[in-house]
C-alpha cells in the first residue's frame, strides 16, 4: 500500500475565493466562474490541498503573473530570495519575511 502524499499548500490572496473553496460559499458575482473551482473544491475535500491566505502585499506569484513597478517587482523578487542582474539583493521590508500558514 502506498504511503499518501501530504497536502499541498495553496496560499490564496483573495478572500472570497477561499470561502467558495473552502464552505462552498459563493457571490452572485462568483456565480459564472464556480465551474474553475470545482477540482480545488475537490481537492480539499479530498485533503490534498490545504487552503491558506495569503495577504496581496506579499503575495510573490505576482511577479510572474502581473505587470508591475519596479519597486513592487523589487519587493516579490526580495521575498523569492532572487536577485537583480544589475544590482544587489532586493530588501524584504520587516514584518514581511513569511507567508503566513492557516491555523
Amino acid at each position: 500500500m502506498e504511503k499518501p502524499l501530504p497536502a499541498i499548500q495553496a496560499h490564496i490572496d483573495n478572500q472570497s475565493t477561499i470561502a467558495q473553496i473552502v464552505n462552498g460559499r459563493s457571490s452572485d458575482a462568483q456565480k459564472t466562474i464556480d465551474c474553475m473551482f470545482f477540482d480545488m473544491k475537490d481537492a480539499h475535500k479530498r485533503e490534498e490541498v490545504n487552503i491558506g491566505y495569503c495577504p496581496t502585499e506579499i503575495m510573490t506569484a505576482d511577479g510572474l503573473t502581473k505587470a508591475l513597478g519596479r519597486q513592487r517587482f523589487n519587493l516579490l523578487q526580495g521575498l523569492v530570495g532572487l536577485r537583480s542582474s544589475n544590482g544587489p539583493r532586493a530588501t524584504v521590508p520587516a514584518g514581511l519575511e513569511s507567508i503566513p500558514t492557516p491555523n
